[in-house]
């Protein structure tokens, strides 16, 4: 990606400039946590990036993230080349991150998702755990419905974790990678291993998924997702049908515990 038009044109001002106008949805989290629920919010990207740029408590609360990149800046998208090493694949989305100050909740990548990290503008550093280590990080039950995070909240003020050892001690076990990406680098980040990424300051990054084929993903990973796409189907459909009864709360306090609010919220 280093030498790239992206790279050396993207910036906050280029992007108001050049796309100003045009219409964004923006992750918008409520608590200021990215590891809690979030919903959408439509506004221009400009007016997204002079917020984030200007006001501290906008940063936590608002993130344009995961956004399809021809979608988000249709003229530009030319301007990130697709990393040779991916090769060809059908299946290739590329997705924009955009923010200041940014911060991921710890997650990892579904079924047979593999992911190229580029960073295009500022620093983004990147902590990583083997997917062969996945109990140690605390990851929600499969029977829940954000099975693919970490129960353990890395946030801005500490993306290492380590107010959270006494609470969650497996995690003092786990090895981890960590790595700072500059304009240009890349990260290839494998399914299912667990990561966050904090990027200080005005930042942008692009990031390539692609399904590998099968035989190369990490099998209990993937049949943790096979499991936890089942329950979530199941509970979302009790869901429905209790709420049309009238007897939702109860069945699903019942059915699924304390999953009971993200799904009526999801409804």
């Amino acid at each position: 990606l280093a030498g790239s038009r992206a790279v050396s044109t993207w910036t906050f001002a280029y992007l108001t400039e050049v796309h100003g106008n045009h219409p964004v949805l923006v992750e918008f989290y409520p608590t200021g946590r990215r590891s809690d629920a979030f919903t959408y919010q439509e506004m221009t990207l400009g007016d997204y990036l002079r917020r984030v740029a200007c006001d501290p408590a906008a940063r936590r609360q608002f993130y344009l993230a995961d956004a399809v990149l021809p979608t988000v800046l249709p003229d530009l998208a030319s301007d990130v080349p697709v990393p040779a090493a991916i090769g060809p694949a059908a299946s290739l989305r590329p997705v924009v991150f955009i923010g200041h100050d940014t911060f991921s909740a710890t997650h990892y990548h579904r079924y047979r998702i593999q992911a190229f990290l580029t960073q295009v503008l500022g620093e983004k550093h990147v902590t990583m755990f083997d997917a062969r280590d996945l109990r140690c990080t605390y990851p929600h039950p499969w029977y829940g419905l954000r099975t693919n995070f970490s129960r353990v909240p890395m946030e801005f003020d500490d993306p290492s974790g380590n107010r959270q050892l006494q609470r969650y001690p497996k995690l003092a076990e786990c090895p981890r990678w960590e790595c700072t990406l500059r304009p240009g680098e890349m990260l290839f980040i494998p399914d299912h291993w667990m990561h966050c990424t904090a990027g200080p300051g005005d930042n942008i990054s692009v990031t390539f998924f692609w399904d590998e084929p099968w035989r190369y993903v990490h099998k209990p990973g993937y049949a943790r997702d096979v499991l936890a796409a089942g329950s979530k189907g199941a509970m979302v459909g009790m869901a429905r049908v209790s709420r049309r009864l009238g007897i939702h709360r109860p069945l699903v306090n019942a059915a699924i515990d304390n999953a009971n609010e993200q799904i009526l919220n999801i409804l």
